[in-house]
């Protein structure tokens, strides 16, 4: 179903594209939901967006990120 179909609007949108970069750190372009309008399309466009900046790391950017990501965490949990 088309998200401007089902009611969604561009303040809407821009709340999408702000909580997926708040909890992803990736910069999703709000054209991208006016684009890709369908759940299916958005993610598939997120996804490759992920993909591209995941193949951009350098070995050395992904060594320290999955150092981090395995680091244990304040509360003590890994």
């Amino acid at each position: 179903d088309d998200f401007f179909d089902l009611g969604g609007h561009s303040l809407l949108a821009t709340r999408v594209v702000a909580r997926i970069r708040a909890a992803t750190d990736l910069t999703v372009p709000l054209r991208t939901l006016f684009v890709h309008r369908t759940a299916e399309a958005f993610a598939l466009a997120v996804e490759d967006l992920l993909l591209a900046e995941i193949e951009a790391l350098t070995d050395e950017d992904a060594g320290r990120l999955l150092a981090a990501e395995s680091a244990p965490r304040r509360n003590g949990t890994t």
